[in-house]
């Protein structure tokens, strides 16, 4: 069974910027790859900042473009999950600001057993890690950044989940204390 797809969690302000989110993702997939908008479900909850939008779509990974899910959207925070399926997975986190998004961190982790990783050549570009990174995004979350450190010096709680859907992203989920939404 594939494990592709992403799943994103963000915090914002309201509902109508959660809306505008999921408009923004489905307009992005659309043009990519109008199948893959198709899959996309999501639900809207009470969150720290005003609400909590889950989206998940089965199948669907990314060009290394994301930015495009999240600018223009009010002050907030969001992680994106991509499962590459055996090309591994790549976890980031943004802050918005009404504007151009901001990365603060994107880590992927390929499965240690294939020689070939397939990273895409934008992703491994852009890798945000280390001290600088992790202090970044315990600020953007307001914890510890204790165990990120962790994720990154020991990855094998990711890695050695790879293939199962959305078990691989708990280490950081955890860390941030989100949850991996059921849609």
């Amino acid at each position: 069974m594939s494990t592709y797809g992403l799943v994103i969690i963000a915090d914002l302000s309201s509902e109508v910027d959660g809306e505008r989110l999921v408009d923004q993702v489905e307009r992005a997939l659309n043009d990519k790859d109008p199948s893959q908008a198709n899959n996309l479900d999501w639900r809207s909850d009470p969150g720290p900042l005003g609400v909590q939008v889950s989206i998940d779509v089965p199948g669907a990974v990314t060009d290394s473009n994301e930015e495009q899910f999240f600018t223009g959207l009010p002050a907030g925070r969001a992680v994106l999950c991509v499962d590459g399926d055996e090309y591994g997975v790549t976890f980031s986190a943004w802050r918005l600001t009404g504007t151009q998004p901001d990365l603060v961190y994107l880590s992927h982790l390929n499965d240690p057993d294939i020689d070939d990783d397939g990273t895409d050549a934008g992703v491994a570009g852009r890798i945000r890690t280390g001290g600088q990174a992790v202090t970044e995004l315990a600020n953007l979350y307001g914890v510890s950044d204790k165990p990120l450190l962790s994720i990154e010096k020991n990855p094998t709680a990711v890695t050695d989940n790879l293939g199962v859907i959305g078990t691989p992203f708990d280490p950081w989920l955890d860390a941030l204390n989100l949850q991996w939404p059921q849609l």
